[in-house]
Order: structure tokens, then sequence, then C-alpha cells
């Protein structure tokens, strides 16, 4: 029974769902249609959106996937009189060769996720002082420590990040929708000292299972060592964020 419930939530997801839900409720007049990845997409860009479009009523649509948002804009454009529009982030799919095309009414982020638009350092300094009101000294300890915490954390994250290329890149299939933190593999204690688990990544592993296996060995290691040398746009910090929460 619970099969068979995760296949209903599945489809509810597929690019062919949302085409119709769009079918079934658009309206040409005074409508901005709006096709991200994922519910917690909303946050980042509905704000900017219905300031731009002021006025007029937005529609926003969870895809529940990159692909799945490419797949929509490719069914709704030109059959339809509607304003839309479609937002992914740009992933690995430079280092895979297989990025979308960027124009009008698709918008790739120009670093990994829009995650990393609010974790950087500017984000975190702007945390501190507005949102914190912390003093200048407590922002400087704070961001000093974060960074160290973070300088560990990445070659960590790396090997992590390899494994999930890698998978695509042999076309594993890895369900990444399935987990969405990475608390059971490394978390960072009060004292600031990394906590590893393996059974964690296990866990990892099964979780995103597709049912077509693991990457090869050999390919990890391929992968490992293209991101190591990467720069930190194409990388990302989401993932080093998300770990430290």
């Amino acid at each position: 029974m619970d099969d068979f419930a995760a296949y209903l939530t599945s489809e509810a997801e597929t690019s062919n769902s949302i085409i119709h839900e769009f079918i079934t409720s658009y309206n040409k007049v005074d409508e901005v249609h709006v096709f991200f990845e994922g519910s917690e997409d909303f946050s980042f860009y509905l704000p900017e959106i219905r300031r731009v479009f002021s006025g007029r009523k937005i529609v926003p649509y969870n895809c529940a996937g990159k692909w799945n948002v490419v797949e929509a804009k490719s069914e709704l454009e030109g059959k339809y009189d509607v304003n839309a529009f479609f937002f992914v982030d740009r992933d690995f799919d430079d280092l895979l060769g297989r990025q979308p095309i960027r124009d009008q009414t698709l918008y790739i982020t120009d670093v990994y996720s829009i995650e990393n638009t609010v974790s950087d350092h500017v984000a975190a300094e702007i945390l501190c002082s507005d949102f914190l009101a912390l003093s200048g000294p407590e922002t400087a300890a704070l961001l000093s420590g974060v960074q160290a915490i973070q300088s560990k954390l990445t070659p960590r994250l790396i090997a992590l990040m390899a494994w999930v290329i890698a998978s695509k890149d042999q076309d594993k299939s890895p369900n990444l929708n399935n987990v969405n933190n990475l608390k059971g593999i490394i978390s960072v204690s009060s004292e600031g000292h990394l906590i590893l688990s393996r059974k964690g990544f296990t866990e990892f592993k099964r979780k995103v299972d597709s049912g077509k296996g693991v990457p090869d060995f050999s390919r990890v290691v391929h992968w490992y060592r293209i991101v190591r040398t990467s720069p930190p746009e194409v990388i990302g910090n989401r993932a080093i964020v998300t770990a430290a929460i």
C-alpha cells in the first residue's frame, strides 16, 4: 500500500500532470505562469516576480524536478497565448554537457543553485547585522567560525558530489528528491567538530537508488578530480550550508 501511495505521489509530480494543471486553469487575461523545480523555490523567486508584475495574477507550479520544468516549457510555449516563465538551477549539467539553452523565458542560475544566492559570505554578513543585530566583532567571530567549518567540510562533500555526478554520468538516475539534507552523513557539533557517518552514506544511497545500481568507483574518482579543481561557482555551497544546519 505504501508503494502504491508513493507511485500516486510521483505520478502527480510528473510534467504531464503539471501541463494538465496548466491547461485546466489558465486564463489569458492578466496572468503570469511561473514554473519551478520545487516548492522551496517559491520563496526565492515569487517576491521579485510579484514586484515586477505588480497587479497581475501570479500562478506558480511545482514541477518536481529540473527536467520537468524544461519539458513543460517545450510542451507549452508557442501553443498558448499566455505569459509563462521557467526557472531552473544550473546544477552540475555544465560538467555533464547537457545544460538546457537559456533564453528569454528560461532562467538558469549563474551558480550551482538559487540557494547559493543566500548562502555566501555577503548574505551571512547581512544576516548577522540586519537580522541578528550582532556587533562588528561578533559578526567577524561568527563568520570566521563558519569559514573554518566549511574548509573542513568541503573535501568530504566534494567526494559526495563526485559520487552523485558519476551516478548521473552513468545513467543510474539517482533520485535526489528523496533526500533534503545531509544531516545523516555529515554534521557539525556545537564545538565545531565534524561528525561523519558511514552508515548515513549507506542510507543516503538507499534513498536515492532508482534501481539502476551505483556508479563505478573509477568514475567517482574521475569526477572527484574534476570537481576538486572546479571553480566555487560550479561546485556551489548549498550542500555545505545544508549539512551544517
